[in-house]
């Protein structure tokens, strides 16, 4: 194959590109567009950069760099642009749930009866702890298939009217150890409100087990035991919020 020589004279390039002509000098001899290329301003810097005509991204969007372009398609704040580029401005602000006011509103806890505020409407509870336990409280109720509901709030205000102590021994409870006890067990057909419901202490109700009042009394008196409920009395305000067949039982 012989060797190529460009058709200029002096040139001694060998790699052939059309019409005798290596491939500088067959650029050279190409029609020139001095208009293909135009200085614009980036659109969000508002650096003077240049673009080519034929490119299809100059028919888009007209950015100086990547990050101008990014910030272009998704936003100042959602691009790294450094902190004092142009293009980052005021931050800006998204008609969102976010950007609205927020406005709280006061509210009585459900289960323990503290006062509290929140920004939702449909919230009941302070805290996840206090929504769990009325969460077991209405299971438990549910598995017996007992009819009502009731709250901490209730059971420490009982706790309260007998002197900070338990309603069946009379030995003074931290309200963190005082159970809400069933006076008829909730496996006997007993509701599951604050009808059927007294403070107690672990020990008394422990004790106590699924027992009616005068089935209790007369288990403690078989081993020897004082009975707890002799000093109730059905003129006691304490008891007042109890059913009419539980006074009667007592």
């Amino acid at each position: 194959m012989p060797e190529f020589h460009c058709a200029i004279t002096g040139c001694d390039r060998t790699k052939h590109e059309a019409k005798g002509l290596c491939r500088y000098h067959y650029k050279q001899t190409r029609p020139r567009t001095p208009d293909r290329k135009v200085t614009l301003a980036c659109q969000g810097c508002g650096t003077r950069v240049q673009k080519d005509k034929r490119t299809p991204r100059y028919l888009t969007v007209q950015c100086g760099s990547q990050l101008c372009r990014h910030w272009l398609n998704w936003g100042a704040w959602s691009s790294p642009l450094p902190k004092d580029h142009p293009a980052l401005g005021p931050k800006p602000v998204r008609a969102t749930a976010k950007t609205k006011p927020l406005t709280y509103r006061e509210f009585e806890c459900a289960w323990c009866g503290h006062a509290s505020s929140t920004m939702y409407d449909t919230t009941r509870f302070c805290s996840v702890a206090c929504k769990l336990k009325a969460k077991a409280s209405r299971r438990r109720g549910r598995e017996h298939g007992a009819e009502g509901t009731y709250t901490w709030a209730q059971i420490a205000k009982l706790w309260t009217s007998f002197g900070h102590a338990c309603a069946y021994c009379r030995t003074p409870t931290p309200l963190t150890e005082v159970q809400p006890e069933h006076v008829t067990p909730l496996s006997r057909g007993g509701r599951n409100d604050l009808s059927n419901l007294l403070p107690s202490c672990l020990h008394c109700n422990a004790d106590k087990r699924d027992l009616l009042l005068p089935e209790w009394t007369e288990d403690r008196a078989r081993r020897s035991l004082p009975a707890v409920t002799t000093t109730w009395s059905p003129t006691d305000p304490r008891y007042r919020h109890l059913v009419l067949p539980i006074r009667l039982a007592a």
